[in-house]
C-alpha cells in the first residue's frame, strides 16, 4: 500500500464486499478467492502489470477477467473484480484482500499477532506457547513466529496495539537503567 488514501479506499471496497458476502453466506468462499487472487498477483509480476497498466482499457481488463476467471471463482468475486476493473481499482486487490481478512477475523472474534523469539521454535514448541498465550489472554489468536537474534532470548509478543516485551535484551536494558540510577 502506497498511501493512506489508497488504504482507505481498499477498506471501503473490502467492507462492501464483506457485507455482501455475509448476506449471501459466502465469506469463506470469497476469502479463499481473494487469497488465491492476491497470491497470483504476488507470484506473477506480469499479471500485476496487466492489472495496473493504463495502456490497457478498463473494458479490455473487464473482458479478460471474465475470460480468465469465469468458472474458477465465485460469481460474486467475479462481479466484484469487474467493478474494480470498471472503476480502475484493480491495483488495490492485494490491499482489499488484507482488509477482508481483518474483517473476517473481527467477525470471528480472532486477533492476529506476532511472536518474536531469538531462535527458531519447533512446531511443537510454537504450538504449546501459542496455546498458553491464548489461555492467558483469553483470546482466539493467530500468531506468526519471527526470529530476531538481537533480542538474545525470551520473546516479544505483539497482538493488535499491545506489545509484551519479555526479551532478555529488554530485561538487560532495564537492569542497566536501574544500576545507572542507583550509581
Amino acid at each position: 500500500m502506497t498511501s493512506d488514501n489508497a488504504q482507505a479506499i481498499a477498506q471501503v471496497y473490502a467492507e462492501a464486499l464483506f457485507g455482501l458476502a455475509l448476506e449471501q453466506q459466502l465469506t469463506e468462499t470469497l476469502g479463499m478467492d481473494l487469497e488465491r487472487l492476491a497470491g497470483l498477483i504476488k507470484a506473477n509480476p506480469t499479471f500485476a502489470v496487466f492489472l495496473e497498466s493504463p495502456a490497457i482499457t478498463r473494458a479490455q481488463k473487464t473482458a479478460s477477467i471474465s475470460r480468465i476467471f469465469t468458472d474458477k471463482m465465485c460469481p460474486l468475486t467475479l462481479d466484484f473484480l469487474k467493478v474494480l476493473a470498471v472503476r480502475g481499482r484493480l491495483n488495490l486487490i492485494c490491499d482489499i484482500q488484507e482488509c477482508f481478512v481483518r474483517l473476517e477475523d473481527k467477525q470471528a472474534g480472532r486477533e492476529r499477532g506476532t511472536l518474536v523469539t531469538a531462535i527458531e521454535l519447533s512446531d511443537k514448541e510454537f504450538n504449546r506457547l501459542t496455546e498458553q498465550i491464548k489461555r492467558t489472554l483469553n483470546k482466539e489468536l493467530i500468531l506468526e513466529n519471527r526470529v530476531d537474534k538481537s533480542i538474545l532470548g525470551g520473546m516479544i509478543l505483539k497482538v493488535e496495539d499491545t506489545v509484551l516485551d519479555a526479551s532478555l535484551g529488554r530485561n538487560l536494558e532495564k537492569l542497566a537503567q536501574a544500576l545507572y540510577q542507583r550509581g
